[in-house]
């Protein structure tokens, strides 16, 4: 993997090499879609810990405040659960 990026220094830009064997992959399946131009890429930030599990604890100065976080593309779907969870 890449080292972690800092979402505020990033510039978001995608290298046009990344593009190569995805647009030679659509162009076997797809020819007509051959020569068809990139109009727009978007570079998103994942969000995932270390360990790929689930950040969830109590916030070190507010006891009130809980921090859930690390489930990036996933996460989503387990928001209810881990509202539950800190509400509890």
């Amino acid at each position: 993997g890449r080292p972690p990026e800092d979402p505020d220094g990033s510039d978001r830009w995608i290298d046009s090499s990344f593009f190569e064997q995805p647009r030679k992959v659509l162009a076997e399946w797809f020819p007509d879609l051959r020569d068809v131009p990139l109009l727009e890429t978007r570079a998103c930030h994942y969000e995932l810990s270390v360990s790929r599990n689930f950040i969830i604890d109590r916030h070190p100065a507010l006891d009130n405040v809980w921090i859930a976080g690390g489930g990036s593309a996933e996460g989503f779907k387990f928001g209810p659960v881990v509202g539950e969870y800190v509400a509890e």
